[in-house]
């Protein structure tokens, strides 16, 4: 299990780019600009960057947000549980409320 938010997305948002652009000493291309600028700009954010900050530098809220799993809402923080994500894992985030629910029915007595 580990926590997920959006600020803990936005701190890791500069190793997650590089992780994803950069390979075999270049960067790649992609349409919304270069990968190596965006880069510089979101370090130049420093280690806590604000979100909208982040999504500024890339030009979407895709790298702060998510969803809990199970309302389909987009939560500022929730619980993942399951496997480390991968394409093929069994992960899913779960916001508080769902959590809550989901430890309730965990503890509910049948007769």
């Amino acid at each position: 299990m580990e926590l997920k938010s959006k600020q803990l997305l936005a701190n890791d948002a500069a190793r997650r780019w590089r992780q994803t652009y950069y390979s075999n000493g270049e960067w790649s291309c992609i349409a919304k600009g270069d990968t190596k600028q965006i880069y510089d700009a979101l370090v130049a954010l420093g280690e806590t960057p604000a979100p909208e900050d982040v999504n500024r530098v890339i030009g979407t809220e895709s790298w702060t947000s998510f969803r809990c799993d199970e309302c389909q809402t987009y939560i500022e923080r929730g619980v993942e549980v399951g496997e480390k994500p991968d394409y093929e894992s069994n992960t899913a985030i779960l916001c508080i409320p769902c959590l809550t629910k989901a430890m309730a029915i965990g503890t509910e007595v049948k007769p």
